[in-house]
């Protein structure tokens, strides 16, 4: 069913943030040395965090759908106002590119579409060029199981990313909400590999060979390129959602996006009956219950509530 997928991908997005939090920053070995394969919710490590605690990856995420739900037609003033709200509430873990767009957006005090590409663009051109990050890349699922056509998709997604990462990472939101989408529509791992050799050709940005071979060589960094490289392997040459996602936290470096990622494809690709009941359980229930939430108003707007 295609609400299973949609369900399946929002809290796939949450438990395997929530998995790479306490990893965050390690690198493949030093994970080994202490947990041998993580494939479980352990508390503590890098940010001395509760077992099954999210980070900004689903806190972002959850601000964009709610945003989406609020105002689908123009989303980035909602969006926008609620990724404030997350910034005062003093996150744990926050991105550089993200915390400086909006500190920015705050102080000139940022409510249309247009003032937020204007902030984003400036931190670019302030930093050099240094808004290729994948902070967009972990917040914009929710696109792709929300809108209804791929040209709404590969649009919100390309202009939600683009609120605090401008760049070729926009084209990169575009294509994993455009992926999620056909999933949760009944497509394949064949889905996936085709959009991405449909990119490439246009895009030249991604090598379909490079991902899936051995061995694979992509440092697992927040460069977004690189993590959605690293998301991409782990979901086409692994067998379940478990599989995906251990294989993702366990490579080391930004461990949770990597895991928000390949959970938020995986499980477009599997639905959440294939996700460990034991992770979800250990997730924070007011998170789980917003993202029902969300996920019971996208169901409404794509399906009018006939989900087979």
């Amino acid at each position: 069913m295609k609400i299973e997928k949609m369900v399946g991908c929002m809290i796939g997005l949450a438990v395997g943030d929530a998995l790479g939090v306490p990893v965050e920053f390690k690198d493949r070995e030093d994970i080994y040395e202490k947990y041998g394969v993580l494939d479980k919710m352990v508390e503590g490590g890098t940010w001395g965090q509760p077992a099954g605690t999210v980070s900004d990856d689903t806190k972002m995420a959850l601000c964009v759908a709610e945003g989406i739900v609020e105002n689908h037609v123009n989303p980035i003033p909602a969006i926008g106002r609620k990724f404030v709200e997350w910034y005062e509430s003093k996150p744990f873990d926050i991105g550089i590119c993200c915390a400086s767009v909006i500190s920015d957006a705050i102080r000139n005090q940022s409510k249309t579409a247009n003032d937020w590409f204007r902030v984003a663009n400036e931190y670019r051109y302030r930093s050099g060029g240094r808004s290729e990050g994948n902070g967009g890349l972990m917040r914009t699922a929710f696109v792709g199981c929300y809108y209804k056509t791929l040209k709404d998709v590969e649009k919100y997604a390309f202009d939600i990313c683009g609120m605090t990462h401008v760049g070729m990472t926009q084209n990169d939101c575009s294509l994993v909400s455009l992926i999620i989408h056909e999933l949760i529509e009944g497509g394949s791992k064949e889905t996936i590999e085709r959009f991405v050799k449909d990119y490439s050709e246009t895009k030249g940005r991604y090598n379909l060979g490079e991902i899936e071979g051995y061995p694979f060589r992509v440092k697992p960094s927040g460069y977004g390129m690189n993590s959605l490289k690293c998301a991409l392997k782990c979901v086409l040459k692994t067998r379940t959602f478990k599989e995906a996602v251990v294989e993702a936290v366990n490579m080391g470096g930004d461990t949770d996006t990597i895991g928000a990622i390949t959970g938020a494809i995986a499980g477009a690709l599997y639905g959440i009956d294939e996700i460990p009941k034991e992770w979800v359980n250990s997730l924070d229930k007011e998170i789980v219950d917003k993202l029902a939430d969300v996920v019971a108003e996208a169901s409404i707007y794509r399906f009018g509530g006939e989900y087979e």
